[in-house]
C-alpha cells in the first residue's frame, strides 16, 4: 500500500498483462451509471404519473440526482483517462483528479440530504427558526 492524496492505492504485479485495474474499476462505474440512470428513469416515471404531483418532492429528487449523475460521469471520465489515455497525461494528476472525484461522489450525499431537507438542517445545526408554534391547553376543573 502506497499513500497518496490523503488515501492510499495498491502496488501489484500484473499476472494478465492486457487487464488492468483501472479498466476493471470503469466497468463497476459505468455499471454504477446505468443503474443510477434506470432507478431514476423509473421514479421519475412514476412521481409524473401520480394523479396529485409532488412538485417539491420532484424538484429535490432532480437536483439529488443531476448530483450523483455529474459524479459518477466525471469518475468516469478521469478513469477513462487514466485507463486509457494515461501516456498523454503525467499519471499521478489524472490519479489525483479521480480520487477528488471519489471523495465528490462519497461526500455528496449528505451534503444533498443536508441542503434538501429543512428538518434535517435544523437538526444538524441546531438552527431554530421563529416559525414554531407553540400551543397551551388550559382546563379547569371544579369540583363540587
Amino acid at each position: 500500500m502506497q499513500p497518496t492524496f490523503g488515501g492510499f492505492y495498491m502496488e501489484y504485479i500484473k499476472k494478465v498483462s492486457w487487464a488492468s485495474q483501472s479498466r476493471f474499476q470503469l466497468v463497476f462505474i459505468i455499471i454504477a451509471l446505468v443503474s443510477t440512470i434506470v432507478c431514476t428513469s423509473v421514479t421519475f416515471y412514476t412521481l409524473i404519473m401520480l394523479p396529485k404531483r409532488i412538485r417539491s418532492v420532484e424538484r429535490t429528487l432532480s437536483l439529488a440526482t443531476a448530483y450523483i449523475s455529474m459524479s459518477f460521469i466525471v469518475l468516469a471520465v478521469f478513469q477513462i483517462l487514466f485507463a486509457f489515455f494515461s501516456y498523454l497525461f503525467t499519471t499521478s494528476a489524472v490519479f489525483g483528479y479521480a480520487l477528488l472525484s471519489y471523495d465528490f461522489l462519497n461526500v455528496g450525499s449528505p451534503i444533498i440530504m443536508i441542503c434538501m431537507s429543512k428538518r434535517l438542517r435544523r437538526h444538524t445545526f441546531g438552527i431554530e427558526d421563529g416559525s414554531q408554534v407553540t400551543r397551551v391547553f388550559s382546563k379547569t376543573i371544579t369540583q363540587v
